[in-house]
């Protein structure tokens, strides 16, 4: 039986090293991608390009690239598109929100300017605690088991609705600018919007309603408001709900209580 006989030179075996920092930032970016859940994570985002970037220059200053060092460049790649992806997010999400904020802000302004009460008040409590509005809102808040303290009539008397509920037409609200998204807690939310207050003739009898204890307006006076919604997310059957926070006078500032609103069943 014949041998088959080889022979040849056995060349020289090399062993890539591995890149540490590229694994590291492609576990880096996995775990960014957190933020997909909330905006509030985008820093790790942010952090897991950083280290993915510093990894890739590393790798392209060695004269031969270690083993994992495409990890690398996929690492900066979903990092980037992570933290660009929510950023973006987060900007279209804040002008849907904030377009309803404005739509249901200037309803709640529209119903004072036409001279409305119990319904501008209602429409300040939360959804479980407001009223039903097929029922006579006047006569709902007369009874006083509806009220914990009395509220009704120290609403009645704050600026600047009064002044527009008085100046009706005469009283131009004008949306200007969004001014603050703002967590208050988890499914709660504050958005504040600022607008001003043409005054084209003043209100009507007010100084003789109550004399010395408000701003009148004057013909051709322009108020600067802050007009805050709260927005909440509760689970169903409830759902989103929208309620109408505050109105602040910025300019001219004056003092401002709001009453405490806490209807019962």
């Amino acid at each position: 039986m014949e041998e088959d006989n080889y022979s040849g030179e056995l060349g020289e075996v090399t062993y890539r090293p591995f890149s540490v920092m590229s694994i590291l930032a492609f576990v880096f970016s996995c775990i960014a991608m957190v933020s997909l859940l909330h905006y509030s994570f985008v820093p790790i985002a942010f952090c897991a390009a950083i280290f993915a970037l510093f990894a890739v220059v590393r790798t392209e200053t060695q004269s031969e690239k270690p083993t994992g060092a495409s990890l690398g460049y996929f690492a900066l790649f979903l990092g980037t598109a992570l933290a660009a992806g929510t950023l973006t997010h987060k900007r279209l999400e804040d002008q849907r929100l904030f377009s309803l904020a404005r739509q249901y802000a200037e309803q709640w302004l529209t119903l004072v300017q036409k001279g409305e009460v119990y319904l501008p008040f209602a429409l300040t409590a939360e959804l479980m605690y407001r009223p039903d509005f097929s029922v006579d809102l006047k006569q709902f808040y007369r009874e006083p088991k509806n009220l914990k303290v009395v509220t009704l009539d120290a609403y009645k008397v704050l600026e600047p609705e009064m002044s527009m509920r008085l100046a009706g037409s005469n009283a131009r609200c004008i949306w200007e600018a969004n001014e603050t998204r703002m967590v208050r807690r988890s499914r709660d939310e504050m958005f504040i919007m600022r607008y001003r207050l043409e005054w084209d003739a003043p209100p009507a009898m007010i100084g003789e309603l109550i004399p010395g204890k408000v701003i009148v307006p004057a013909k051709g006076d322009v108020w600067s408001v802050n007009v805050m919604m709260r927005r909440i997310d509760a689970l169903p059957p409830l759902g989103p709900q929208w309620i109408f926070q505050s109105i602040n006078c910025i300019e001219p500032k004056f003092d401002r209580k709001l009453p405490e609103v806490d209807l019962l069943d």
